[in-house]
C-alpha cells in the first residue's frame, strides 16, 4: 500500500474552527479518538530481516503474508515500527478522576511500518508526500516483535479528531509524551491526559506528560494500492482537495527526512 498525504498546522486557539470547517467540507461526523503509539526498534543493529520468519511464515497463517513483507523491508534496512492502541473515551475519564484504568491486553492494536517519503520528482507535488506503507492485525503482534530482538524505545499518546471523505481520512492530531519515558514506566496504564478547555490544548496538572509540538498537526490521507495507477489517480484527488482547502488551512513543505523511520547502523 502507499501512503499519500499533505499537513498542515493549527493553532490551540483555532482548533475549534478547523474542526467546524473539516466537518463542512467532508459532511461526516466527527469522530474523537485516543491513542497509545509504541515504539520499536531491533536491539541488535546489524541484524538482517526478522530472525524467526520461518516459524512465522509456518504459524501465522492470516498474516504471514504482511509478516513477509515486513521481513524483506528490514532485509535492506532496519526501521523503527509501531503499535496503535486505542484508548477509550471512559478510559481517559476515569484517569482525569483518579482512577487508575489499564489497556486491557486483549484489544486490538495495529502494527505499522512506514518508509521514508518517496524523493521530489516531477509527479509529486512539493506539498505532497508518498510513502509505501504497511499495517499488521496480528494480535500476538508484541510477543513477535519481542522474540524476535525488538524493544521498546519511545511511548507518545495521540489526541486525534477525524473526519472521512470517501477514501481519505482528515486527522487533527496532537501528540503527548511523557516526561518519564523510561523502558520501566507502565506504558499499560491509562495516563492523566490533560483536559481540553473550550478547544484549547488542557496542561497535565502533574506534569508527566509534555507535548510533543506546540500545535495540532492536519493530515489529509489516503491509503491506496501501491500499482501506478491507483497512485497516480491518488494524486488528481488529493490535488482536488488540498484546492478546497487553499487559504483556510497553511499547507506546509517538510523535508521529507523529518519523516524518516529508517535505523542506521552505527559506525
Amino acid at each position: 500500500m502507499h501512503d499519500i498525504f499533505f499537513i498542515a498546522h493549527v493553532l490551540d486557539q483555532d482548533i475549534l474552527k478547523a474542526r467546524a470547517i473539516l466537518a463542512g467540507v467532508t459532511k461526516s461526523p466527527e469522530h474523537h479518538t485516543f491513542t497509545r503509539i509504541q515504539h520499536f526498534e531491533l536491539i541488535d543493529r546489524y541484524v538482517k530481516g526478522l530472525p524467526l520468519i520461518k516459524d512465522l511464515a509456518r504459524e501465522r497463517n492470516d498474516h504471514t503474508a504482511a509478516w513477509l513483507e515486513l521481513h524483506a523491508a528490514f532485509l535492506k534496512q532496519q526501521y523503527t515500527v509501531n503499535i496503535r492502541t486505542k484508548i477509550l473515551k471512559d478510559e481517559v475519564e476515569a484517569a482525569r478522576n483518579g482512577l487508575t484504568r489499564t489497556i486491557p491486553p486483549t484489544r486490538v492494536r495495529i502494527l505499522k511500518w512506514t518508509e521514508i517519503p518517496d524523493p521530489p520528482s516531477p509527479a509529486i507535488p512539493s506539498w505532497m508526500y508518498q510513502r509505501r506503507a504497511l499495517d499488521i492485525w496480528d494480535p500476538k503482534q508484541e510477543q513477535i516483535l519481542a522474540d524476535n530482538g525488538f524493544q521498546r524505545t519511545s511511548t507518545k499518546y495521540e489526541e486525534a479528531y477525524e473526519y472521512r471523505k470517501g477514501r481519505v481520512v482528515y486527522s487533527l492530531t496532537l501528540l503527548w509524551t511523557p516526561n518519564d519515558d523510561s523502558k520501566d514506566i507502565d506504558t499499560d496504564r491509562v495516563p492523566n491526559l490533560p483536559v481540553p478547555h473550550d478547544g484549547l490544548s488542557g496542561q497535565d496538572p502533574k506534569n508527566t506528560l509534555g507535548k510533543y509540538a506546540p500545535f495540532w498537526m492536519l493530515y489529509v490521507r489516503a491509503l491506496v494500492d501501491s500499482k501506478a495507477e491507483a497512485v497516480q489517480q491518488a494524486h488528481i484527488v488529493m490535488a482536488k482537495l488540498k484546492d478546497e482547502l487553499d487559504g483556510v488551512f497553511e499547507f506546509k513543505e517538510y523535508d521529507r527526512r523529518s519523516m524518516d523511520t529508517r535505523c542506521h547502523v552505527p559506525a
